[in-house]
């Protein structure tokens, strides 16, 4: 999947460079700034999630300096490099979910069945690659990838109202009750990098400043290939709302 994404978006910057021959297009400056709300889930939803009890989105921000070289009036191609943090905070009730829990200070893994906190909230800094189509003089969409690096990660919680089946499905059941709780945290099995789609619009406000919406989708699982605690993968979805000045 990440050999497909490059060849995609080297495919996608050749056929914008042929569009515009040997023109000398504008340069564009920009620098972006906005909130972003989603969350970090799998896909499809898995059996062993039954219920989500909450969703938060947490304040999540994104800061953007981005390059774009117009060949035609219609055509062009971005790069830059963007800051941004992707977080959420669940609660959800689970059924034989595969974790691992720290009891009494020991690591236990196995199978959940009760309730799962999960706090999850990564800084990425992420550089795109976007072809630009002008949609009229006010409007321009842009489409493409982007790959990205974790600079910190956290991915952890607790589970409690429930038991846990110790190593097997089948496995020795250890309860938690009332008040009574465990922790986990999944924090340094998070990838170091990342990669996906991205998909923005922008609306000539004024002479130099755009209102921005950018839908990110990322197609790497949130963890490290050789973590197979949980399960299943996850993927950041994301959407971004703010504004965009060109200089």
């Amino acid at each position: 999947m990440k050999v497909k994404l490059i060849v995609i978006l080297i495919c996608l910057a050749n056929i914008v460079y042929s569009q515009g021959n040997s023109q000398s297009g504008e340069l564009n400056v920009e620098v972006r700034a906005g909130v972003t709300i989603g969350g970090i889930s799998p896909i499809p939803m898995p059996v062993e999630i039954r219920e989500i009890i909450k969703y938060s989105p947490e304040f999540n921000a994104m800061i953007e300096t981005q390059i774009t070289k117009w060949f035609s009036e219609k055509l062009g191609v971005s790069s830059g490099i963007r800051f941004e943090n992707k977080g959420m905070e669940t609660s959800s009730r689970v059924k034989g979910y595969g974790t691992k829990i720290i009891n009494n200070g020991n690591e236990v893994g196995g199978y959940w069945t009760g309730c799962v906190v999960t706090i999850a909230k990564i800084s990425y800094l992420t550089v795109p690659l976007l072809m630009n189509l002008q949609l009229h003089n006010r409007v321009r969409m842009q489409f493409g990838g982007y790959y990205s690096y974790t600079m910190t990660g956290k991915f952890a919680g607790k589970v409690y109202d429930g038991y846990l089946r110790e190593n097997t499905p089948l496995g020795q059941k250890i309860e938690f009750k009332d008040e009574q709780y465990a922790a986990y945290d999944f924090s340094d099995n998070l990838r170091k990098t990342a990669y996906g789609i991205q998909l923005s619009t922008q609306w000539l406000a004024t002479n130099n400043l755009f209102v921005l919406t950018q839908f990110t989708f990322g197609l790497s699982n949130i963890f490290e290939p050789d973590f197979k605690t949980v399960s299943f993968d996850m993927y950041p979805i994301y959407l971004s709302v703010g504004a965009s000045y060109r200089f």
